[in-house]
């Protein structure tokens, strides 16, 4: 007598190796598993979005303390006479300015 199974025979399902839910039978929906590919792209992408944000702030709040120094800037107003010469361009290495 041969102790090799075929494949044409069928197998009882009462012994397929599976051991059944406990909640199995009793209507309960089984508890989810965790899963941890969209757990990961979810985490993934809120650490983008969190470093985005922060360079962001960074980048705004470092233009703003460079937009506006502590003291106000005056424009410098003078009056010359006819001999004057272009900005920077005399033989004079010191000029009068007169408000």
């Amino acid at each position: 007598m041969s102790t090799t199974t075929h494949l044409s025979t069928a197998r009882p399902a009462a012994s397929s190796g599976r051991v059944p839910h406990p909640r199995a039978g009793r209507g309960d929906p089984a508890p989810a598993r965790p899963n941890l590919e969209r757990q990961s792209i979810t985490f993934t992408i809120g650490l983008y979005l969190f470093i985005c944000t922060a360079l962001l702030g960074t980048h705004l709040v470092a233009s703003r303390a460079d937009a506006a120094p502590g003291a106000p800037t005056t424009a410098v107003t003078s009056t010359t006479g006819p001999g004057a010469t272009p900005s920077g361009r005399g033989t004079d290495p010191v000029q009068e300015v007169t408000p």
